[in-house]
């Protein structure tokens, strides 16, 4: 494989990689990418001891070109690119693209409950969801519902004719759960009814803030040679796109249930979920002139509930996945600990059986809105 990355590196910037020659070249495949296979490259010196070149090197998954719009995403990490914010995009390729190397340690579970890193990740959230307004007309609607039918599509598609027989163990597996896998379409269309328009606050969002798309960026190190790191970056924007603000959190809360480094990286422990202590760090993105409390209430409320768009959209992650066999992480289980989570808290919010009509009988009922029903409490 070294062969191959150097020949391509070489075509792509002949300037620096062209005279590298593989055996000087070491790759290192990081973990945490379930997308992607993600690898530092770098060069030894050469004989002079100079020092040689280093990027990191994204290979796109199998099949992932089903729910990941690249030409979106590489607007995007232009617009990025251009405010300054995470790693420059130094070129792309058929299945791939290179990527400044950044020197850093990536985020492991245990990091997103530390006081300071919560903190950090919030005011990175800030600055990320300020980046739409510095580049384009405000957004008159989230992304969010379009790709969920999108996904459902070809989800419905996987789930009755291509994992049967692509990959029949996963189909035994998801079979066994004994979940409503054939329901995908009526749920897609119960979480539009019941959150559409929930929060007037677009904007740009990562939609997929794991700890593994967290960097803590090398500053130094210690008399004793330990490193020491500093500011915290976010990475990875391969689903990012224009949506409600506090769904970005809601997601990132979400995350706090998994261990992706575990000897069961596919399980969800939810009692890991933030405490609202815990939420009350992040901002909100509420009207100024309201008092505080009612703030940091409705806020929470909007999280909540956008928690379960969350759930459903790796349900569909997962299922996509789940027509390839892979020994490194079980997407059928995944996708059964995510939509259990899924179920458990519909039944909370809007009651197990709640369907689109429901909702909507509910809400025309109430004379309400999904954002006022939220803002309400109802």
């Amino acid at each position: 494989m070294t062969l191959d990355v150097v020949t391509l590196l070489a075509e792509l910037f002949p300037a620096e990689w062209g005279a590298v020659e593989p055996s000087r070249v070491a790759l290192r495949r990081l973990s945490g990418a379930l997308t992607n296979a993600v690898y530092d490259v770098e060069a030894a010196p050469d004989v002079d001891g100079q020092r040689g070149p280093r990027l990191l090197l994204r290979l796109y998954g199998f099949g992932s070109d089903d729910f990941i719009n690249r030409a979106n995403e590489m607007s995007w990490l232009a617009a990025l690119a251009a405010h300054g914010y995470g790693p420059r995009l130094l070129g792309a390729f058929m299945n791939g693209r290179c990527e400044q190397f950044l020197a850093s340690r990536t985020m492991r579970k245990d990091d997103l409950v530390r006081p300071d890193l919560m903190a950090a990740v919030a005011r990175n959230f800030c600055q990320l969801h300020a980046v739409q307004s510095r580049s384009l007309e405000k957004p008159t609607a989230s992304e969010m519902w379009g790709q969920m039918r999108s996904w459902t599509e070809v989800t419905v598609e996987a789930w009755r004719h291509v994992i049967p027989t692509r990959n029949p163990q996963a189909y035994d597996q998801l079979v066994q759960a004994q979940l409503p896998w054939d329901q995908l379409e009526a749920e897609s269309e119960f979480l539009q009814a019941a959150l559409e328009g929930i929060s007037d606050c677009l904007v740009f969002c990562h939609n997929d803030l794991q700890y593994g798309n967290i960097i803590q960026l090398l500053v130094g190190h210690d008399a004793d040679g330990s490193p020491q790191y500093g500011d915290v970056i976010l990475v990875d924007y391969e689903y990012a796109g224009i949506n409600y603000a506090p769904y970005d959190i809601a997601n990132h809360f979400c995350e706090f249930a998994a261990d992706y480094h575990s000897d069961t990286p596919y399980r969800m422990d939810y009692s890991r979920y933030p405490t609202l202590a815990q939420q009350s760090r992040f901002p909100m993105a509420m009207p100024a002139d309201w008092p505080m409390d009612r703030r940091v209430a409705v806020f929470q409320r909007q999280v909540d509930r956008l928690t379960l768009a969350s759930h459903f959209m790796w349900v569909l992650w997962g299922l996509m996945k789940s027509r390839e066999a892979d020994e490194t992480f079980s997407y059928p289980g995944y996708t059964i600990e995510r939509y259990r989570e899924y179920q458990r808290k519909k039944a909370e919010l809007y009651g197990p059986n709640a369907t689109a009509a429901s909702v909507k009988a509910t809400l025309a009922e109430a004379g309400a809105t999904p954002a006022s029903a939220a803002a309400a409490g109802l």
